[in-house]
């Protein structure tokens, strides 16, 4: 299984490919020492956690603020 990775940030773009491939049983290549390869599952997770710390506060603030309107 091939997965194209030509948009989106590169550490993020091949930590999200590699989990993937992890999961749905595809032989892992040769991985470099770097940390969001070694670990793309982990990896993945923290983005996900680290994007919805920052925008669900802000999100819940930009509703409270519109129907206090």
């Amino acid at each position: 299984m091939i997965v194209p990775v030509d948009d989106g940030p590169a550490g993020r773009r091949y930590s999200v490919v590699e989990a993937c491939r992890r999961l749905v049983g595809d032989i892992p290549r040769a991985v470099p020492e770097v940390w969001p390869l070694r670990y793309p599952n982990r990896s993945s997770f923290l983005w996900v956690t680290l994007i919805l710390v920052i925008f669900v506060p802000l999100a819940i603030r930009r509703y409270r603020k519109a129907m206090s309107q």
